[in-house]
């Protein structure tokens, strides 16, 4: 105790030297205050995320009590002194973090709501305003408010190469919104504004990566070109953008990456060539995870030109050298076994897929590889095969099921069982699994995925558009995965719409 209460009066004492060590100078006071607040208000904010109700209410509280601090209705003026926008930063940083206390509960438009009053009273503050107002477009294209969030990208893509307020360099927010508002001008089927503002922040993010010649931040800004010019198929443009953040002196932490993505952009450029010198260089060139990915990525690309011969000795070369359990160990032979199974070899493909199966039960993988194996003999028209090893594959994931408590483990596993139901044409026993995965977990993207399939089973196998329409309905509103919430609103909307010269009355198609 005599201890506790000496280390309680020390702390006193430097508390008070600290305070004294200010001069007396309210601003520095009022800053170490809500730095102090703040702090506390974090630690509740982190449990309340993690699902605590009652630290979910305090946090609120203090969180509320940080954001109060703010001086002057849109932030602190730039005229005010640095200690003074300091306490103004802190306390835009508890409304934000206030405002996702909302969208992690669930209350996405409370949130939405939020983080618009966020934007506009810290519209002095760059790093809280841009922060607000990128949180605010996630959020509006969650509630199916798209032409509202293509307005607030939009116009942080037109600050995308004008610097902070700082005039340091422009917010990671607006480099990057220029390319989230060209995804939704595309999806609203809005092509020539979407080519249209795409050109225009490329031609202004490259101007800026010039004049930034030589600093880090041009690393980023060229690499955000490459994503634009990627979006819009212009896949010469994105190559010479990345070429140039590689000369760049910030391309030194992000040079594999960089080679390692020309990669990617030649094969998706369908120019397997080019892919396979990029994919070589950056395998010869790196090593660790990077050299590894990289000799995955020739595999693929000599596979995509179509010389099997040289993809095969890749992928070997790839699954020897790497640790048996890792998970690149696992995608490599799962693909090199689809390979030798396209080109007649199918000996040797099923021995791959049932080492990997048996070596990685877990892995997304390992239970592909039970699918595959099913696939191959329905394809093949080998009944009895096929029925014998999707007996099987379904014990062996049953077995998994029965003890395996993670919940994205969980969902791979449904969504591996339910494939091979449907395979088997057991369409009404897919459906139930696939839909069970989504109810069990709505909040995983993965498990989206499975319901969007339960949809897609129960409207174009089933044939029961009311039950198709109830997943339609759910994935629209709850869906984790953006693209899925999407297109569960167009085949709702879809099938709203009538078809020409069809009476609208019934609702039955």
């Amino acid at each position: 105790m005599a201890v506790t209460r000496r280390a309680a009066a020390a702390a006193a004492l430097l508390l008070v030297a600290a305070i004294a060590g200010c001069g007396g100078d309210p601003e520095l006071w009022a800053r170490w205050n809500a730095e102090r607040l703040l702090w506390r208000a974090r630690r509740l904010e982190a449990r309340a995320a993690a699902g605590d109700p009652v630290a979910w209410q305090r946090a609120a509280a203090a969180l509320d009590r940080v954001a109060a601090l703010r001086h002057a209705p849109a932030g602190a003026p730039p005229a005010a002194g640095p200690r003074t926008r300091d306490v103004a930063a802190l306390a835009g940083t508890a409304a934000l973090l206030r405002a996702r206390l909302d969208a992690v509960a669930g209350r996405e438009a409370d949130a939405e709501r939020a983080y618009a009053r966020v934007a506009t009273d810290w519209a002095g503050i760059d790093s809280v305003a841009v922060a607000a107002r990128a949180a605010r477009a996630v959020l509006l294209e969650r509630l199916a408010r798209d032409r509202e969030a293509v307005a607030e990208w939009g116009g942080l893509a037109r600050r995308a190469a004008s610097p902070d307020s700082a005039g340091v360099a422009p917010w990671t927010a607006c480099r990057t919104a220029a390319a989230e508002a060209v995804r939704l001008l595309a999806r609203l089927g809005r092509t020539a504004e979407a080519d249209s503002l795409g050109d225009a922040a490329s031609a202004a993010l490259g101007a800026e990566a010039a004049r930034m010649a030589d600093r880090t931040i041009a690393d980023d800004l060229w690499a955000a070109v490459a994503e634009l010019r990627r979006r819009a198929g212009h896949y010469d443009a994105a190559r010479a953008a990345l070429r140039a953040a590689l000369s760049e002196p910030g391309a030194d932490d992000a040079r594999a990456a960089r080679v390692l993505e020309l990669a990617t952009l030649s094969r998706e450029a369908l120019e397997p060539d080019t892919a396979v010198r990029y994919a070589a260089w950056a395998a010869h060139e790196f090593s660790g995870d990077i050299a590894n990915s990289a000799m995955l990525e020739l595999a693929h690309a000599w596979e995509d030109a179509g010389v099997a011969d040289s993809s095969l000795p890749v992928y070997k070369r790839l699954i020897e050298q790497l640790p048996s359990m890792g998970g690149l160990a696992a995608r490599a032979r799962l693909d090199r076994a689809r390979l030798l199974d396209r080109t007649g070899h199918w000996e040797a493909a099923r021995a791959e897929l049932r080492a990997l199966a048996m070596m990685q039960p877990t892995d997304p993988c390992g239970q592909a590889a039970l699918v595959e194996i099913v696939r191959h003999h329905v394809r093949e028209g080998e009944a009895v095969f096929a029925r014998v090893e999707s007996s099987h594959a379904l014990e062996t994931l049953d077995r998994l099921l029965a003890v395996q408590g993670d919940a994205a483990l969980r969902v791979e596993a449904l969504g591996a069982r339910a494939e091979v139901l449907a395979l088997m044409g057991r369409a009404a026993a897919a459906e139930s699994v696939y839909a069970g995965a989504w109810r069990a977990y709505p909040d995983l993207p993965a498990a989206a995925f499975a319901g969007w399939r339960a949809a897609r089973v129960a409207d174009s196998l089933l044939h029961d558009p009311r039950d198709a329409a109830a997943l339609y309905r759910d994935l629209a509103a709850r869906s984790a995965d953006p693209d899925i919430r999407w297109r569960a609103r167009q085949r709702l909307a879809a099938d709203a719409t009538p078809a020409r010269g069809t009476p609208a009355a019934g609702g039955s198609r």
